[in-house]
């Protein structure tokens, strides 16, 4: 009894130490594997924080290298319309230049033919009769009034389909710009006006100066008295038709302008486009590129997991 005894309690103490050595197996491998999870744990943490990071640090590239271009684009477009104001500038100042010169020249050579047709009218006064000089000048009365009379009936045409395109025009545009159109038109209408006006008074005044020449001259032949009637119509004639031309170079340059301002504002908007273009397809390759390199990640992660 006494050698069975010791038996079963060497076999008990065997298998209590067996256990034992069991329980502290399985505890250590549960305590590796949870090191191992929590070392896991945070290598994944820490790809996740360095991802998230890599992701702002791109981010801000992006955000700064686009703020960058937009400063740069808002540089060249200051440049850009700084330069067409100096080429208008230059242009208006080439255009006045022009005119003043033109101006000018028109009033020395008036100025030299009337100096010529003085001398040849002096010359053949005494050359004319009287019942010739009375039937020319009926004559030519006659045909004046005929000419003011068309010329009034054009002028008044011209009127009514002027103002007839102009309400179309008015019509067709919207409210702000015809504002502003309309004032720009009275405004050069007060100009035009003052400028007939001005020229109108000069005109009196050297009709009053003929006038008074004439007075003195009474007692000359009427011969000299036809001549001066027929100079200052014909004088009357030309400034009409400078007056005419005048007004044809303004509207040919307004028309020069309208459109180079249209070829400006399409080049503008295909700019624009272009711009904008470019701006939606850089934007996608960086998306593009984000996933791309969002999707590497991930496969590094899986691989690596």
């Amino acid at each position: 009894v006494s050698t069975q005894s010791t038996g079963s309690s060497g076999i008990n103490a065997e298998y209590g130490e067996k256990a034992r050595l069991e329980e502290e197996e399985r505890l250590r491998v549960e305590a590796e594997r949870a090191r191992l999870d929590e070392e896991e744990r945070l290598r994944l943490e820490a790809e996740e924080k360095a991802r998230l990071e890599e992701e702002e640090r791109l981010r801000k590239e992006a955000e700064e290298k686009a703020r960058l271009e937009e400063e740069e684009r808002l540089r060249l477009e200051a440049e850009e319309k700084a330069r067409l104001e100096e080429e208008e500038r230059l242009r208006l100042e080439a255009e006045e230049k022009a005119r003043l010169e033109e101006e000018e020249r028109l009033r020395l050579e008036a100025e030299e033919k009337a100096k010529l047709e003085e001398e040849e009218r002096l010359r053949k006064e005494a050359e004319e009769k009287a019942r010739l000089e009375e039937e020319e000048r009926l004559r030519l009365e006659a045909e004046e009034e005929a000419r003011l009379e068309e010329e009034e009936r054009l002028r008044k045409e011209a009127e009514e389909k002027a103002r007839l395109e102009e309400e179309e025009r008015l019509r067709l545009e919207d409210e702000e710009k015809a504002r502003l159109e309309e004032e720009e038109r009275l405004k050069k209408e007060a100009e035009e006006k003052a400028r007939l006006e001005e020229e109108e008074r000069l005109r009196v005044e050297a009709e009053r100066a003929r006038l008074d020449e004439e007075e003195r001259l009474r007692l000359e032949a009427e011969e000299k008295a036809r001549l001066e009637e027929e100079e200052r119509l014909r004088k009357e004639a030309e400034e009409k038709a400078r007056l005419e031309e005048e007004e044809r170079l303004r509207l040919e340059a307004e028309e020069k302008a309208r459109l180079e301002e249209e070829e400006r504002l399409r080049l503008e908007a295909e700019e624009k486009a272009r711009l904008e273009e470019e701006e939606r397809l850089r934007l996608e390759a960086e998306e593009k590129a984000k996933l791309e390199e969002e999707e590497r990640l991930r496969k590094e992660a899986e691989e690596k997991a």
